[in-house]
Formats: structure tokens, C-alpha cells, sequence
């Protein structure tokens, strides 16, 4: 626990800091009187004074401030000549833009360094491989399988799913690297929104290679005499005519620490139902444990079953069975579900429940699968020159703020859910998460949440930094300054809904974590 908070203060801290850094320099650059410089919020942990300013780190770790003399542009005391010249509301318009804007241009010019020292000196992230797909999925009708790794969408080489933020319209065609082969598939100008909500709704990783036979013994599969560190998915699509199984205790062992002799076994086509026939199945279509008062649990499925089919329909995944509960869950006649207990076959009648969660309704039977995933490989790209590094942190930044710029519109115009919004412990958790796959990983995020942040101040909401730049622009229209009654109400206005903004990530944080 404490060792992910630090994560969370190591990932948030340099975004706060450069964004009031922004602030501070510009301040000092037109010659703007530094109060305080502080990180963080609340009571201060620890300060020195050096010159006017004081600079502090305080005990709330969720942002920080720069406090400026003159600031309060609704003081009612007249400043005496002589400070004037230091007070932030005595300068002129282009010099307290500047400043103002000083905050967000340091975040993006933070994610543009983060950038390039990424792609100079070589990164380590995830493969973008296609999870498990559903049998009747808009991907595998193109002919895209589990386990695929995608090399190109259309000219665009994807190295992570950042690189999805490419600027096409349209899908042509799709590379994948299948069997060490680079395979070129026709998407028919899909259009790249419904290529991307498709793809967002795959589960994005890949089952561990283990199956279990109607005793419930477990195996290790491989596509050679030695276990080998692929995916279920990856051995199936093999199209070998003899795999390997090496028997397993649990199914916490790695690859390099099985110590078992192979059984070999010999099929005509390496398929699901061939594995099935000779009465093998995937682990994950094995019970782990029953919700209580479920139809499952009514009906008298247990643990260790294994789901051999529903109403004669076989299933090569527990993602499959879901998908046609979801799609089948609200017919009048109960499923037909049969199982494996003790090497006996089983029929049992269930109805499938109808629930309501954060997404909308869905059906249920109350199963848990005993599903494995295997952690993503990581791939290491090669240092760049400084020029590509130079346009290729440009490229990523602006296609950042594009793309963040588009998700806050979709939030704004409704279409996204506000459900969506995460907090301080979804960015904690997503941070963790990041550093434990991988340092490049880690700043990648760090990168695309100092866009966020350098866009969320640029909202047009008083008390942010968006709110003082539309001032300043409705100042330069009507010549003169904002009367103050106005001033007071949307500072008002502008504070009431930060905190609802803020109330309804924390209530999606709780929600999703406790």
C-alpha cells in the first residue's frame, strides 16, 4: 500500500510542479511578484524562503498553487504606485495571458520531453495483441484471431495503443504478425470510430495455455516438447497436428518451472473442438465459484464443474458463453446446461437472471470462470535520432491534446458517460499498474495525464486557468474590465462546479474500488 502511494506522489508530483513552474517563470519574466511557490495543498511539511518568495511542499499531494501579489483582482484596497509595477493585476493583457497560459504550456511541454527522451533512448511497452475475441466479433469476421499482434493500420505502424490516435478517417487494411508471418487483412473503409469502439471492447489480454481434462486435472499446453511462454490462443492458432501437454499442479507455474514429461497428442486440425473431442477443455470453462442465490446456485452447478455447453452450444471460451447469455438471457425456456463433475456428464435447467450495472442491464447465471490471463510481453523499440525524436514527440503531444480535446467533448455533448471520469485513486491505480509493467509504460502515462491536466485548466471555468484567459479575452472586447458583481458570481459558479466535477470522480473512484 505505501509503496503505491509513493508511485502515485513520484507519478503526480512533476505534473504539478511544472505546471505551477509555468506559472512561476512567466510571473518572473514580466516582473510579477512571487508570493508563494508551493506543491500540494494544506498544511506545509516543510518551506524556505529565497527572495519574496516562499517556496513550500504541503501535506495534500493533488495539486499546487503560485501565489502572486496582486492576484486578487477583486481586492477593494487601492495598491500603492510605487508596488504596482509587481502586481499581477497591474499588468497588461498579453503579459497576464501569458503567465495565466504559462501552467497548461508547461504540461504539454513536459508530455513533449517525456516524448522525445522516450523515442531517443528506446522503449519497453505491452505488444498490442488482440485478446481474446468473441466468435462472431466485427474483428474476427474480418479474419482477425486471438493472439494476433497488430503491426499496421492502413501506412500507421502501431507500436502501443497510443498509436491509435492516428489522424485516418477510414480503415483499408490491417497488418497482423501471425506464426512469425506478417499477414495483410482488407477492413473495406471501416470507418476508424467504429474500428476503435470495437476494439476498446475486447478483453485485451490473452488466457494462459492451460486446459483441464474431465477429472479435473490440469495441463500445460505447448506447441513444442518443451513448454514454451505462448498463449492459449497462440498454440491453438498454430495449426500444428501434434501439441504437448505437461500435467501441472497449479496453475501459478511459470513455463520454465514445469519438471513433467509431455504427453503428445495428435490431432488432424489443432482446433477448440478437436482439444474438445479427445477431452481436453479450456480452463477458463471451468467453475471457480458460485454466486450465492444465483440460478446457478439454485440449479446445483458447484465448483470445479466444467460448462460443457448450453442449449447444445459449445463454447471455446467463457467470453463466448457470456456472449450468448447476454444475447439468448431473456427467452422464456430455460438453458439447457451440461456439465462435467467426476468424469459424468451432467444436464441441468437454469433462466438467466437480468441485472443492472454502470454499462445498463445484463444477464447473468452466477458463474465464475477459473480463468488465467497471461501477462502482457513487453517489446523494446530502438533509440531514434534526435530529429525523429524532435518530430516524433511533436507528432505524439499534438495528437494528444487532439485526442483529449475530443474525449472532453464527447463528455461534454453526451457522448461519453460521466461515469467515465476517474479520480485521484483511478490515477494511483492506473499508475501502480504502469510502473509495475514498465518504466516506458509508466512515463507514457505520465506524458498523457500532463496533457489532461494541461487541458482540463484550459476549460473556460472561472478559478481555472481557462476561466482567467476568457476574462482577459472578454476584457480586451469590451475595453475596459469585467465589473466586479459579475467577477464574484462566476467565481461562485465556476468553484460549484469544479466541486461537483470533483465530487462525481470521487464517487466513480468509490464506486469502482470499494
Amino acid at each position: 500500500m505505501f509503496e503505491n502511494v509513493l508511485i502515485f506522489v513520484v507519478f503526480l508530483g512533476p505534473l504539478i510542479f511544472f505546471h505551477e513552474l509555468g506559472h512561476f517563470l512567466f510571473a518572473r519574466l514580466f516582473g510579477v511578484r512571487v508570493e508563494t511557490f508551493s506543491i500540494g495543498f494544506g498544511p506545509k511539511l516543510f518551506k524556505f524562503k529565497k527572495g519574496d518568495t516562499d517556496y513550500a511542499v504541503s501535506l495534500i499531494p493533488l495539486g499546487g498553487y503560485v501565489k502572486m501579489f496582486g492576484e486578487d483582482l477583486l481586492a477593494k484596497e487601492e495598491m500603492p504606485l510605487e508596488e504596482r509595477p509587481f502586481a499581477f493585476n497591474h499588468k497588461n493583457k498579453f503579459q497576464r495571458f501569458w503567465i495565466v497560459f504559462g501552467g497548461p504550456l508547461a504540461n504539454f511541454i513536459l508530455a513533449f520531453f517525456i516524448y522525445f527522451c522516450l523515442i531517443i533512448t528506446g522503449e519497453k511497452v505491452p505488444e498490442v495483441k488482440v485478446g481474446v475475441l468473441p466468435s462472431k466479433s466485427v474483428f474476427a469476421e474480418k479474419g482477425i484471431l486471438s493472439g494476433d499482434i497488430i503491426k499496421y493500420i492502413n501506412k500507421n505502424a502501431i507500436t502501443s495503443v497510443e498509436d491509435f490516435n492516428f489522424p485516418d478517417n477510414q480503415i483499408d487494411y490491417v497488418t497482423v504478425l501471425r506464426g512469425g508471418q506478417d499477414l495483410t487483412l482488407s477492413f473495406n473503409q471501416m470507418p476508424t470510430k467504429d474500428f476503435l469502439d470495437a476494439y476498446v471492447k475486447l478483453t485485451p489480454l490473452l488466457r494462459s495455455p492451460f486446459v483441464v481434462d474431465a477429472k479435473n486435472k490440469i495441463y500445460y499446453l505447448s506447441s513444442s516438447e518443451k513448454p514454451s511462454d505462448e498463449s492459449l490462443e497462440n498454440v491453438i492458432n498454430s495449426n500444428l497436428k501434434t501439441i504437448y501437454l505437461f500435467s501441472v499442479d497449479n496453475v501459478e507455474i511459470t513455463f520454465d518451472k514445469i519438471k513433467s514429461s509431455p504427453i503428445s497428442l495428435k490431432v488432424e486440425e489443432l482446433t477448440f473442438k478437436s482439444l474438445r473431442d479427445k477431452g481436453y477443455y479450456p480452463l477458463d470453462m471451468m467453475v471457480s465459484s458460485i454466486v450465492m442465490g444465483s440460478p446457478a446456485d439454485k440449479s446445483g452447478i458447484a465448483k470445479d464443474d466444467i460448462i460443457i455447453s448450453i442449449d447444445e452450444v459449445s463454447f471455446d471460451s467463457f467470453v463466448d458463453l457470456r456472449e450468448f447469455v447476454q444475447k439468448n438471457g431473456d427467452k422464456k425456456e430455460p438453458f439447457n446446461v451440461a456439465i462435467l463433475r467426476s468424469n459424468k456428464k451432467i444436464n441441468l435447467l437454469l433462466n438467466a437472471e437480468k441485472k443492472t450495472s454502470e454499462e445498463g442491464n445484463f444477464f447473468s447465471i452466477g458463474v465464475y470462470s477459473s480463468l488465467h490471463w497471461m501477462r502482457p510481453k513487453m517489446v523494446e523499440s530502438r533509440p531514434k535520432s534526435i530529429w525523429l525524436g524532435f518530430t516524433g514527440a511533436l507528432e505524439r503531444t499534438w495528437s494528444g491534446i487532439v485526442s483529449t480535446v475530443a474525449g472532453f467533448h464527447k463528455l461534454i455533448t453526451g457522448g461519453a458517460s460521466f461515469k467515465s471520469l476517474g479520480g485521484p485513486l483511478a490515477i494511483g491505480k492506473v499508475a501502480a499498474d504502469s510502473f509495475y509493467t514498465s518504466l516506458s509504460y509508466f512515463f507514457r502515462l505520465m506524458a498523457i495525464i500532463s496533457i489532461n491536466l494541461g487541458i482540463l485548466n484550459l476549460f473556460p471555468i472561472p478559478v481555472l486557468d481557462g476561466g482567467h484567459i476568457l476574462f482577459i479575452a472578454i476584457e480586451t472586447v469590451m475595453r475596459g474590465p469585467v465589473p466586479k458583481k459579475i467577477m464574484i458570481l462566476s467565481q461562485q459558479v465556476g468553484l460549484s462546479l469544479l466541486l461537483m466535477l470533483m465530487m462525481v470522480a470521487l464517487f466513480n473512484d468509490f464506486s469502482r474500488f470499494f
